[in-house]
């Protein structure tokens, strides 16, 4: 009789338990969620977004708020900052993704920028998300997608 090595079983343990979808589990299209990846450029425009003509540099080092539904009110759920080339990316694993829907969320940018060379007016630009798809991953299935176009609200 043959013995498993224990890290195969280990791993295999791993896979298992967690690719079970549990009842509290976040589901789209029926299928359960075990990660979430949303990603978006903030560019140096007047809305923050890339501009018809394409020419615009990108905003690094600002804060981006993810907001999030919290019964009746909003609360940011997670702050991330843009990189050197103006990109940000929101990256939830099973136990965040337990707490909030994606698709009910936003993403802000309060103004003005700091490294923005464009006069922009103060208030705050808002983005929704926009899901793209699942991808089946050997972990459970990662829910992707982007950030919408950002409007300025006073």
């Amino acid at each position: 009789m043959a013995l498993i090595p224990s890290a195969f079983l280990l791993v295999s343990l791993a896979i298992f338990s967690t690719g079970a979808p549990s009842a509290a589990a976040l589901l789209f299209n029926n299928d359960p969620i075990a990660a979430v990846d949303v990603r978006g450029v903030l560019y140096c425009s007047i809305d923050g977004n890339l501009p018809t003509l394409g020419l615009a540099s990108v905003v690094s080092g600002a804060p981006v708020d993810l907001r999030c539904p919290n019964g009746s009110l909003t609360q940011v759920v997670k702050t991330v900052i843009t990189s050197p080339t103006g990109a940000y990316i929101f990256a939830f694993n099973t136990a965040e993704v337990l707490l909030f829907d994606p698709a009910q969320c936003s993403v802000e940018v309060n103004l003005p920028l700091l490294n923005c060379d464009v006069s922009l007016p103060t208030g705050i630009l808002r983005a929704p998300i926009r899901v793209l798809g699942l991808l089946e991953l050997l972990l459970g299935n990662l829910l992707y997608g982007l950030v919408g176009t950002f409007v300025h609200i006073l």
